[in-house]
């Protein structure tokens, strides 16, 4: 509904055993019933989507498994940045990148973040500042003061109202 009638949405969800059962039982059944929603189970590399043909991209509550990568330590790993890259090149320029995210304790690594599924801020916009995005917007609407953000997300007693980051960035 928020694109329109004219409007459409690429859907990618990744295709590990971990999802299988939410991906059979929530989203495919949910694209089945939006005609203008075209789902995509599979790595987002898989996607053939054209240079300069998105107006917006999302990554939402997923970059927690995409900063982080043991065997490449404390920076950002080489397939993230492919996919940031990719990504880049399908918006058009000017187009918005929207990154919502479990927030971890300021100052946290990489790795210890990744443990309790989040991210630090500064982390994110460098990562993404790399990349080739400027950030021009921030919002504070999902930071729930309660959660301290020091243990896995799954676990508080905030699960599904985590704080949590909103960037808008803008491709360069």
């Amino acid at each position: 509904a928020a694109v329109g009638p004219e409007g459409r949405v690429i859907a990618q969800n990744t295709p590990s055993d971990y999802y299988k059962k939410y991906v059979a039982d929530t989203f495919e059944p949910l694209a089945a019933r939006l005609s203008n929603v075209d789902p995509h189970v599979g790595a987002l590399g898989d996607l053939n989507i054209p240079d300069e043909s998105l107006d917006l991209a999302l990554i939402f509550l997923i970059y927690h498994h995409m900063h982080y990568d043991a065997a490449e330590g404390e920076r950002l790993p080489v397939a993230t940045q492919r996919n940031l890259e990719r990504i880049r090149a399908a918006l058009k320029p000017g187009a918005v990148l929207a990154v919502i995210e479990h927030a971890a304790p300021n100052g946290t690594n990489r790795a210890d973040s990744a443990a309790i599924h989040r991210v630090d801020e500064a982390t994110t916009v460098a990562d993404f500042t790399g990349a080739g995005f400027n950030l021009v917007d921030k919002s504070r609407v999902l930071q729930v003061k309660t959660d301290d953000r020091s243990i896995y997300w799954y676990d508080t007693p905030h699960q599904g109202k985590t704080w949590r980051l909103m960037h808008k960035y803008i491709k360069r």
